[in-house]
């Protein structure tokens, strides 16, 4: 890797082991009641549960290059060209990608967030790199 891009992986639910473990237990009791009802519906709403709840409650990896930034997940897989991306600022856990286009649902949809707890300056470094 070049000293154009970084790459790390961040895990909410690491850092905070209670509330990670009372979600998974909403969604495992929730899950449990509707499978007595309709076993179909139970792997429905687990998986809308869990994607739902994806970015706080497993892993996620995140590379920053010249091309872009690219965010991985279990469940699926986003890369967002700068050209996409108006601005960014500060957010307690990391930074906020600030999405660009003509409509705010397209603004919406192109809006990231960088969680990078123990990499704050080499994240900013390159941020202003490539958005300032």
């Amino acid at each position: 890797m070049s000293a154009d891009e970084l790459a790390w992986s961040d895990w909410p639910a690491r850092r905070t082991p209670g509330r990670a473990g009372v979600a998974a237990g909403v969604i495992g009791l929730t899950v449990a009641v509707v499978l007595v009802l309709d076993p179909l519906l139970a792997v429905v709403g687990a998986l809308l549960m869990i994607g739902a709840t994806a970015e706080v409650l497993l892993p996620s990896r995140y590379r920053l290059s010249p091309e872009g930034v690219t965010v991985g997940r279990a469940l699926w897989s986003r890369q967002l060209p700068w050209s996409k991306v108006q601005g960014w600022s500060p957010a307690p856990d990391g930074f906020v990608l600030h999405g660009a286009g003509s409509r705010a649902l397209m603004r919406r949809r192109r809006t990231l967030r960088l969680r990078c707890a123990h990499q704050r300056q080499a994240v900013a470094a390159l941020l202003q790199r490539y958005l300032d």
